[in-house]
């Protein structure tokens, strides 16, 4: 668990710089008394943007952290306006719904699904891009 900006962003940046492209990376992010499930958006410039987890299932570390308390954003870069959200998240047609009439062109959803739900997780993650 970190701040970020912080030790892992850094170094992501590092990467970034020298291979000249963007990463989505998921992280534990500590802020003042809370933990938030958050997805970064690293670039060649170093943080682009960040996003914090909303929708929580009552599963795995997801049981121990705080709801995200930030909105759903987009974020412009030369490959495309990319929105985030997190695995479960995805259940949630507004959580895409959302990005897209902010203009995402990219819906990045890193995920650690449990055993067995790849299936159900492709039906789900097609019906928003139908959706959107």
């Amino acid at each position: 668990m970190e701040t970020i900006p912080g030790p892992s962003t850094d170094e992501l940046a590092i990467c970034c710089r020298e291979l000249g492209v963007h990463v989505i990376a998921g992280l534990l992010e500590v802020d003042a008394d809370k933990c938030f499930n958050t997805a970064v958006l690293v670039g060649p410039r170093g943080l682009v943007g960040k996003y914090r987890k909303i929708h929580l299932p009552f599963l795995g570390i997801d049981r121990f952290i705080d709801h995200g308390n930030q909105p759903f954003r987009v974020y412009q870069t030369p490959i495309g306006n990319i929105g985030m959200h997190i695995c479960y998240d995805c259940n949630f047609p507004e959580s895409a719904r959302v990005m897209t009439l902010l203009g995402a062109d990219i819906l990045a959803l890193p995920t650690n699904w449990p055993e067995g739900r790849e299936k159900v997780a492709k039906h789900v993650i097609l019906a928003r891009a139908y959706e959107n």
